[in-house]
């Protein structure tokens, strides 16, 4: 334990003070135990909140011993530790933390716009088996059938029913089909170029910036 990390967190609890963020993140990647950021994590005051989810999210896999507490601020009323919560149990979370898993999947439908693009792009980007683990725990029956399918997606080589399903007239249906297209664009990217120019905007802003992201990469490869 690092006398310097405990200085920096109570100083930030004390003060609701983040300019020794940065410090304080070089402290736990110095061996600082990562449990003491539960301090920051379940403070009254949103701004220290803030920063310790800000953190956690940082810190990636290291913070999987907090991912109890992470899933609990999924309902957090601060968009901003709604946010750097789920980018935090993406990193961290694995097959053994399924219900974490649920609750950030959850947050795809999220009031705040921000909340939910960073939820689409966590189901996009999850492993097979952190959503083979949410399943147990989804509350919401629509997004669990939705998530089954997402699997089944993933086994698949037939992208017609993906396609399909970007015109569906359900807009859950819609953004899952989006992920859908994300998931398999790897191997096949006719549905995500579909669902580029879907009508519905938070599809086709998806899926755009994914598309942009693979041409990049294609051009970076290209130069190897």
């Amino acid at each position: 334990m690092t006398q310097k990390g405990d200085l920096l967190i109570a100083r930030m609890v004390a003060d609701s003070d983040d300019a020794p963020a940065h410090a304080l993140l070089t402290e736990f990647f110095s061996g600082h135990p990562v449990d003491e950021l539960r301090q920051l994590l379940l403070s009254d005051d949103e701004g220290t909140a803030r920063t310790g989810a800000w953190i956690a999210s940082e810190l990636g896999w290291r913070s999987r011993p907090l991912i109890g507490v992470l899933a609990q601020l999924l309902n957090h009323p601060s968009k901003y530790v709604r946010f750097y919560a789920i980018d935090s149990i993406l990193a961290a979370g694995s097959a053994e933390h399924g219900e974490a898993i649920s609750a950030a999947v959850q947050r795809v439908e999220d009031v705040d716009d921000a909340v939910r693009w960073k939820a689409i792009n966590f189901i996009a980007q999850a492993a097979h088996d952190q959503l083979v683990a949410s399943l147990p725990f989804q509350r919401r029956p629509a997004i669990a059938l939705l998530t089954r399918w997402l699997l089944d997606c993933d086994q698949s080589k037939d992208g017609a029913e993906i396609v399909a399903r970007l015109d569906s007239s359900d807009s859950l249906e819609r953004l899952f089909a989006c992920i859908a297209a994300v998931r398999v664009s790897i191997r096949d990217r006719t549905a995500l170029e579909r669902a580029a120019v879907s009508t519905d905007v938070e599809v086709s802003s998806f899926a755009l910036e994914q598309l942009d992201a693979l041409q990049e990469r294609d051009r970076t490869d290209a130069q190897v």
